[in-house]
C-alpha cells in the first residue's frame, strides 16, 4: 500500500512479494520496523545503518520519509506527550527555544512566577504546535548532550496532495538570552 512517499505493508510476506525501486522505504507493520529496498530485496535500516550510511542531510530526508509515513499521535498519545513534556522540564531553567530551522520557526517560552499565569508549559507548546501542524512524533533526545525534545510535524500545504513534513526541537535556551541595562 502506498502511502506518501513510501510503502506500508501488514507482513512481512507482503512485504518480500514486492519488488521496488532502488533506496524506497517501507514500514511492516507485523514487526513494527523499517526497510528500505536495497539491492534487489528488502533490508531493515536499522541493523544495516553501517552499509547504508547516508550522509546527515541524507539521513534527514530519510527520517522525513519514515515521518511522512506515520498517522497523527492519538488524543491519549498527545495526552501522554503533555505529561512527558511537564515531567522533562527541569524547575531551575527559566527559558526554553522552540526551533524548527527550515521553516524558520522560533517561539521562546519563559518561565514565570506570575500566579495569574496559569498555562503549563506543554498547554503552551500544544497551542503552538497545533498552528504549526498536525503532531506525529514526538520524543525526548537523550543522545544530546543538552537535553531536547524533537517534534516532527505533517504541515497541510494548499493545493498540494502531500503534506509537508518537518521537525522542530524544543530545549534550554538559558545561554541565548542575554539581559542588558535599560
Amino acid at each position: 500500500m502506498e502511502n506518501n512517499k513510501g510503502l506500508t505493508f501488514k507482513t512481512i510476506e507482503q512485504m518480500e512479494a514486492c519488488t521496488t525501486d532502488e533506496h524506497v522505504c517501507a514500514y511492516c507493520e507485523e514487526n513494527e520496523k523499517f526497510y528500505t529496498f536495497h539491492e534487489g530485496k528488502w533490508i531493515i535500516i536499522e541493523e544495516n545503518m553501517e552499509e547504508l550510511m547516508p550522509s546527515p542531510m541524507q539521513l534527514y530526508e530519510l527520517n522525513k520519509q519514515f515521518v511522512s509515513q506515520l498517522p497523527p499521535l492519538t488524543e491519549q498519545d498527545l495526552k501522554d506527550r503533555k505529561e512527558m513534556v511537564d515531567n522533562w522540564v527541569d524547575e531551575s531553567i527559566d527559558f526554553y527555544l522552540l526551533y524548527g530551522r527550515e521553516i524558520s520557526y522560533f517561539t521562546l517560552f519563559q518561565r514565570c512566577k506570575d500566579e495569574a499565569i496559569t498555562e503549563s508549559i506543554s498547554d503552551i507548546l500544544f497551542e503552538c504546535l497545533d498552528g504549526i501542524g498536525t503532531v506525529v512524533s514526538m520524543d525526548v533526545l537523550t543522545e544530546l548532550d543538552e537535553p531536547t525534545i524533537e517534534i516532527w510535524v505533517k504541515i497541510a500545504v494548499e493545493d498540494q496532495e502531500e503534506d509537508f513534513v518537518t521537525v522542530l526541537y524544543l530545549f534550554d535556551y538559558t545561554k541565548g538570552v542575554e539581559k542588558f541595562r535599560g
